[in-house]
């Protein structure tokens, strides 16, 4: 639910979750879902999660049968044990490893979001400098020109005063 709000978009109002169109969130979603209908190695009989009541359901949902795993599991416990315990090759140390790939500091899934995200920050940050500087030139400039319009303005006021005097005078 919190992804599905995350990368939600309303095309009535236009409003678009934080993550609306990050490949990450696909990426994490589609690792995590080829180790949950991935086959699974040295659990005997039982190699798929399917087989036990486990599958991938509608929105990308983990879907449990629960009459399905206890049928399998009254049949074959300690294969299905397997298929969650197995070193190196169960469930548990699988998706472990998938975890730990997609967050390690320094080549993980995240990580690299993280950098990514923090050179596009500084980037930005070096472009509002930027600007900032010169608009404050620009400010700079206007300021000048307008005292220069100002003092004309007065000094042509003045003439025209002169030049009513004059006109008077005749």
């Amino acid at each position: 639910a919190a992804i599905d709000d995350a990368t939600s978009f309303n095309p009535d109002t236009l409003v678009r979750g934080v993550l609306f169109g990050d490949p990450t969130v696909d990426t994490i979603q589609g690792r995590l879902q080829r180790v949950v209908t991935q086959g699974f190695a040295g659990a005997g009989s039982i190699t798929r999660l399917f087989q036990i009541g486990i599958r991938v359901g509608e929105n990308d949902r983990l879907e449990f049968d629960e009459e399905r795993f206890r049928e399998v599991y009254a049949n074959s416990p300690t294969s299905v044990e397997d298929l969650f315990v197995q070193a190196d090759t169960g469930l548990g140390a699988v998706l472990q490893e998938t975890i730990d790939a997609m967050t390690r500091d320094f080549d993980g899934v995240l990580a690299r979001k993280d950098q990514l995200l923090s050179d596009q920050q500084e980037g930005l940050n070096d472009r509002i400098d930027s600007l900032s500087t010169l608009l404050a030139s620009k400010r700079k400039r206007l300021e000048a020109q307008f005292a220069n319009l100002e003092s004309t303005m007065a000094a042509l006021q003045d003439q025209q005063g002169s030049l009513s005097v004059l006109s008077q005078l005749q």
